[in-house]
Order: structure tokens, then sequence, then C-alpha cells
């Protein structure tokens, strides 16, 4: 079983603010607290943030994976 907490590489988190499906709480709860890891709160969004939001979900991943 993979805990993604055992898996050491920068890690990107996007979680949209109107998520009914994982509360935040639990979003929270999941990533590994170092500073490589990045949670992205995205307003206004949904569960599925790239349907969502889908201009701003691509810049995330964008910037994430340029920095």
């Amino acid at each position: 079983e993979i805990n993604i907490k055992n898996i050491r590489i920068p890690k990107l988190f996007i979680w949209g603010t109107e998520d009914r499906v994982v509360p935040y709480d639990a979003v929270k709860d999941m990533i590994p607290q170092d500073e490589e890891n990045k949670l992205v709160m995205v307003k206004g969004a949904g569960h599925p943030v790239y349907l969502d939001k889908t201009e701003e979900f691509f810049k995330i991943v964008s910037d994430f994976i340029l920095s």
C-alpha cells in the first residue's frame, strides 16, 4: 500500500473551497508537513477543480512545475 506521506518529492495539492466530497480537514491531515509541499485553495471550485476552474487549475499546475 502506498502512503502519500512516504513519497519524498514535492507535491501539489489543489482543493476547491466548495468541495463537498473531501472536506478541508481531511485534505489538511493528508498533506505531509514540510516546505516542499504546496496546498492551493481555489475559491468557488468544487471537487473537480480542473472542470470548475480549468484555466486557474492549469496555471497552478504550470507554476508549480516550473518553479
